[in-house]
């Protein structure tokens, strides 16, 4: 599988676009992890170079960052054990990765075996302070008019962000056709009114 390592670049003013498509009462809080609550899976957890690292959202969302591409799901955790989930693009069916991820908390240390069965050890980072009071924190959501598909893209305290959007193929069918769902995961940056985007994605 190829992933694609995409930078992007727009204005924060298009994102008042999306005001008052914040997603359900509290988006906006801090994450459990920052305020000393029970949830203490929620942050970044970097590899042991750049490349590596996996972000757990306060709203359940889970993305594994691995060689420049992306693996983005959603998780359930009870006590120390993270169970991943993750789905084919464009479909509901479990993806071939399904049930091969294994996240496990020991001692502060996130433990990730993957499909081959190599285990890696992530260690929390802290989040950005200059990021501690920004509006653009928390997941925003949108669909497309004309379809029911929901578009999200969820920024974190940690510089990071993950986002599910459906977008029109590249190669138009005649007549329409269906969006293509995209999923990826990447680093953000805030200068002054620019927000800047590194993002990884995974193909089929």
């Amino acid at each position: 599988m190829r992933a694609g390592l995409r930078k992007i670049s727009m204005w924060i003013a298009c994102l008042g676009l999306l005001s008052g498509c914040r997603s359900g009462p509290g988006s906006n809080a801090t994450p459990a992890a920052v305020t000393g609550q029970a949830n203490d899976v929620v942050g970044h957890w970097q590899g042991a170079d750049e490349g590596r690292w996996v972000e757990m959202t306060e709203k359940g969302t889970l993305a594994i960052v691995n060689g420049g591409e992306a693996l983005v799901g959603s998780y359930t955790s009870r006590g120390a054990d993270i169970h991943p989930q993750f789905h084919a693009l464009n479909s509901t069916k479990r993806s071939r990765s399904a049930g091969l991820w294994k996240l496990h908390l020991d001692k502060g240390t996130l433990q990730v075996t993957g499909p081959g069965q190599k285990m890696s050890e992530y260690r929390r980072s802290e989040p950005d302070p200059a990021l501690k009071d920004s509006p653009l924190l928390g997941r925003w959501e949108w669909t497309r008019k004309g379809t029911h598909n929901v578009n999200s893209f969820e920024f974190t305290p940690w510089g990071r962000f993950v986002a599910v959007r459906w977008l029109h193929p590249k190669r138009e069918v005649k007549g329409g056709g269906d969006l293509e769902e995209i999923r990826e995961a990447g680093t953000y940056n805030i200068e002054g009114q620019n927000l800047s985007m590194s993002t990884f994605r995974r193909k089929k």
